[in-house]
């Protein structure tokens, strides 16, 4: 008898067990957070200050008794795991901003339903990051529901390059979107200086969020993408990385360019230069790889609406226009190529051919008289093209000593006679500047000392001698990220920001120094 009493008490157990598992499951009826959205309330420039966050919570049974928000940074520490950024150099790239937390109140003022509705408004947002937007509520059952959402990374700067933009100034850099596929960052050291993000990935996209923000955020507002290599695979990898590049968020708030690698295609094409380092286009067959690129380039990246034009038209750059022969059928023959008629820009306003005063030894300054002559081959060879322009400031001729007075005064000179020529025979002359050069790759290639007041002097001479057209100037600068050649302006671990400073400064003084733009702000973040 008394087993049969323990196996029934058993029973009676698992039964009643089972019952009150059976109830609590049926309680836990966590209620449903809907329409979790937010949107900005203070913004200026594109840079989102303050936003308000709105939901819905529901139950089927029970009240709503409680909510919260949480409001909290993204941190990016995979960037020191795997690009090997600085642990000090963080906070320099991700400025800290707080988590805030919120214990809610419904829009109506007290929680006495089944639906509640919330309002949070969340204000002076530091950016410079994704933030995650968490959510909890509860009913009075005590059973809980979370949903989380992430804003797009939100912008620490105010979009100067914008305003320059509409006032008629378009501040380029040439971005390479190299790294680290197909070109490795351990091919370029030893280099001089090292980028504050690390070695990163250009398809990651928080660097070109922070490559947008950054640039933009100082004054730039146009990238010149390098495209194209010897290499058909690898350029395919380069297109793609661009592709990536302008399909992120931020991407419509910076002005996009190809600057087009014209000796690796037309060599990748079968065209090999002469003794003289020219490419001779006799045939039009021989050049059909570059037909085919802009066909390629047609068919996706010169229709993006951001894509930068000139009269209607869509901008290209020929890298080291080095080229002989029927170069006017090859220059009709490539806007044919583009579902649009093209801007093409070639590289033929080298400085040293319009002076020889600061040179060593004296040499150059003869274009002019070359043109005067009645026939000048260099000028022919540029008539063609919509534009000129040079490459990394024409430093590849020699300089008198010291570099850093005589350089920028050689550019002036130099600048000056282009500046001319192009109103002359109605072209676009785009001055190019650098912040140095240092190859520690080539000890046989002379160097230029990296330096921010030469930088700046070089941009002041640039916004003075670039030619407007439809109401626009160009200058460019060699380059944004070239980190092999130490040519590049994006923040450093060795300097810092102080390019990017010295840019904004020159730019505020020059453009903005008599406008009252920014008064409804009462000082902004962009004038400090």
């Amino acid at each position: 008898m008394r087993k049969y009493l323990i196996i029934l008490a058993i029973i009676v157990i698992l039964v009643g067990a089972y019952y009150f598992a059976e109830r609590s499951l049926s309680d836990k009826n966590p209620p449903s957070i809907v329409n979790l959205s937010w949107t900005p309330t203070r913004e200026n420039l594109d840079k989102i200050y303050d936003i308000n966050v709105t939901f819905v919570a529901r139950d089927d049974k029970t009240p709503i008794a409680y909510a919260e928000l949480r409001f909290i940074p993204v941190e990016y520490t995979y960037m020191i795991e795997k690009y090997g950024m600085k642990a000090e150099d963080y906070p320099k790239v991700f400025p800290p901003d707080k988590e805030r937390d919120f214990i809610l109140t419904p829009v109506d003022g007290k929680f006495d339903s089944l639906e509640e509705r919330f309002s949070v408004p969340i204000k002076d947002i530091v950016g410079g990051r994704e933030y995650r937007i968490v959510v909890l509520v509860r009913d009075s059952a005590g059973n809980e529901r979370t949903v989380e959402v992430k804003t797009p990374y939100i912008r620490q700067f105010e979009n100067l390059g914008k305003v320059l933009y509409e006032k008629g100034t378009l501040v380029a850099a040439v971005y390479y979107a190299l790294y680290p596929y197909p070109h490795t960052w351990e091919a370029l050291e030893p280099m001089a200086a090292h980028p504050l993000l690390g070695k990163y990935d250009v398809r990651d996209p928080i660097v070109q969020a922070k490559h947008i923000d950054w640039f933009t955020g100082y004054g730039g507002n146009c990238f010149f993408f390098s495209w194209g290599t010897d290499d058909d695979s690898s350029t395919k990898e380069v297109h793609e990385n661009i592709l990536s590049f302008i399909s992120n968020p931020l991407s419509n708030q910076v002005k996009i360019a190809i600057f087009y690698e014209l000796p690796s295609r037309l060599r990748a094409g079968g065209i090999f230069p002469n003794g003289q380092g020219l490419y001779h286009l006799d045939d039009p067959r021989r050049w059909g790889k570059v037909i085919e690129d802009m066909k390629l380039l047609s068919e996706d990246t010169l229709q993006k609406e951001n894509y930068l034009k000139i009269k209607n038209e869509p901008i290209i750059e020929f890298y080291e226009t080095a080229i002989i022969g029927n170069i006017p059928e090859f220059v009709n023959s490539i806007k044919r190529a583009a579902s649009d008629s093209l801007f093409i820009i070639s590289q033929h306003a080298h400085p040293w051919s319009a002076t020889s005063a600061y040179t060593d030894p004296p040499s150059g300054g003869w274009i002019e008289d070359c043109i005067d002559s009645g026939y000048c081959e260099l000028f022919e060879r540029a008539k063609p093209f919509d534009g000129w322009t040079t490459w990394v400031a024409g430093w590849y001729t020699p300089i008198k000593k010291p570099l850093n007075e005589n350089y920028p005064k050689f550019l002036e000179e130099g600048y000056k006679v282009w500046n001319r020529l192009a109103e002359k025979y109605n072209k676009m002359f785009v001055p190019s500047i650098l912040p140095g050069f240092i190859n520690l790759r080539d000890p046989n290639f002379p160097r230029l000392p990296r330096s921010a007041e030469m930088f700046k002097r070089e941009l002041e001479i640039a916004l003075k001698y670039a030619t407007p057209v439809n109401g626009m100037r160009v200058i460019r600068i060699d380059t944004f990220n070239e980190f092999g050649e130490a040519t590049g302006i994006e923040p450093t671990r060795e300097e810092g920001f102080i390019y990017l400073e010295g840019l904004k400064g020159i730019l505020y003084e020059e453009i903005l120094h008599n406008t009252c733009y920014y008064c409804h702000l009462g000082g902004s973040l962009l004038l400090r």
